[in-house]
């Protein structure tokens, strides 16, 4: 997603992919979906104003029970520190991200974590605006009611 998030800022449409796992089993439908989605989303003339992060289940495209659009409301927390763990026989770096650094409720198909989970794609539309509104009314009486 970071080179989605990249290209999105150069101005080049965007599109980050993923399959949930660690291991090919089911590219195949993943692959048919993803030309399908960028399809479209090149022919959306407001491609400029987001990019796309699509998250696949590992699941035979009969499984799959449909796409979501999902807002993102999930948050993952990480822990101090990077290790390298393996699994299938690949080592890779990981932020410490535990089971219990996960704060998203796991009913709630909005969110792309329950989504995926629950055996749908998950479509989250994403842009660069990094302010935090939620607390902008609290650093004006803060600051500036002085």
């Amino acid at each position: 997603i970071a080179a989605a998030r990249e290209g999105f800022m150069q101005n080049i449409p965007a599109i980050a992919v993923s399959l949930d796992s660690f291991v090919d089993d089911n590219y195949e439908y993943a692959a048919k979906l993803a030309k399908k989605i960028a399809q479209d989303y090149m022919n959306d003339p407001k491609n400029n104003e987001y990019y796309l992060n699509i998250n696949v289940p590992n699941l035979k495209e009969e499984e799959i029970k449909g796409l979501m659009i999902c807002d993102h409301k999930g948050t993952i927390r990480y822990h101090e520190g990077y290790h390298i763990e393996s699994e299938f026989g690949v080592d890779y770096l990981c932020s410490g991200k535990s089971e219990n650094t996960l704060e998203y409720d796991p009913e709630d198909l909005r969110i792309d974590l329950t989504a995926v989970e629950k055996g749908y794609v998950s479509i989250t539309p994403l842009y660069n605006d990094h302010i935090n509104y939620q607390i902008i009314d609290g650093l004006k009486e803060k600051y500036l009611s002085k």
